[in-house]
């Protein structure tokens, strides 16, 4: 796998997290891991974001313009949690990305930009 260098953002309508890091890219997945200690996973071939850390295995699916159902599972407590997920945008190019999607009534906007090298 090779190891390319990104720029990934999350934002929503209170913040923006903007993060420069290196990612390991293979033919459908590309993960990394942000400052927090958070393992993202993104696989391009089903749409499915994993977010895993100390706290948190977090699993969203994304269908433009379906609803589908993420999961949250809280380690601590040991519960899962289900949330509604409406994608409404899914733009891919290469292995460049963005996702508009909406939980809870708050929309987010995801980004996976790759560097060159």
């Amino acid at each position: 796998m090779p190891k390319i260098k990104i720029k990934t953002s999350l934002k929503n309508d209170i913040e923006e997290i903007k993060e420069q890091t290196n990612a390991k890219l293979d033919k459908d997945k590309i993960s990394y891991y942000e400052k927090s200690k958070t393992k993202v996973i993104y696989n391009y071939k089903n749409n499915v974001l994993t977010r895993d850390n100390n706290e948190i295995n977090m699993i969203y699916t994304f269908n433009k313009n379906k609803e589908t159902t993420g999961k949250i599972l809280i380690k601590e407590l040991n519960k899962e949690l289900n949330v509604k997920i409406k994608t409404e945008e899914l733009k891919q190019k290469d292995h460049n990305l963005e996702v508009k999607f909406i939980v809870e009534n708050q929309t987010f906007i995801y980004k996976i930009e790759v560097k060159e090298n």
